[in-house]
């Protein structure tokens, strides 16, 4: 139950940001852009657009990168590399 709750503190403090400032750039740029006859303010909105998607799934990586899955997951990685030196007996000289 402690995971749960850690995992909801980190979604509520890094995701929820993130996924309300992309949703209203998102909403915004789609209501805007259906009123708009003019190419340079539709560019403008397109451009906003694809910024709310961007903020949005910069929202989504942060939530991964913080979540104790990830990072446990990262650890064992450099671990393996770094410590015990695994790498190298997975290379070959031969070039395939």
């Amino acid at each position: 139950m402690a995971n749960v709750k850690s995992l909801w503190g980190i979604f509520k403090e890094h995701f929820i940001n993130y996924f309300w400032i992309g949703l209203v750039f998102i909403l915004l740029s789609m209501y805007f852009a259906t009123l708009t006859e003019n190419k340079d303010f539709l560019l403008f909105w397109k451009i906003i657009e694809t910024l709310g998607i961007a903020i949005f799934v910069a929202g989504l990586f942060s939530f991964t990168f913080e979540s104790d899955s990830f990072q446990t997951k990262m650890q064992d990685i450099v671990e393996r590399i770094v410590l015990k030196r695994a790498f190298l007996s997975e290379l070959t000289l031969e070039k395939t």
